[in-house]
């Protein structure tokens, strides 16, 4: 992955979107997700600043930021502020 600093307060977050698998193995389209409000991530890149995040920290967040992708993987680049909780 290319090495981003963000700026002004935000951060880099690894979108995670949880597949499902029926029981023949086959993997299930992820429709809930359209629907709900929060979605969930791991932090990759920190603003030097940021005292409450670290990189590898799992979070939730709502839908903010500006998505991006890079090598097929799927990032969000929002506020520190934005994030909701640390799931641990």
């Amino acid at each position: 992955m290319k090495v981003f600093k963000p700026l002004n307060g935000r951060v880099v977050i690894k979108l995670d979107e949880p597949q499902e698998v029926s029981v023949g193995g086959i993997v299930l389209p992820n429709t809930h997700s359209l629907h709900d409000n929060i979605r969930y991530g791991v932090v990759r890149e920190i603003n030097p600043e940021e005292k409450q995040l670290k990189v590898g920290d799992q979070v939730m967040f709502g839908w903010s930021g500006d998505e991006f992708e890079i090598d097929k993987e799927k990032y969000v680049l929002l506020e520190s502020k934005a994030v909701l909780a640390k799931v641990e």
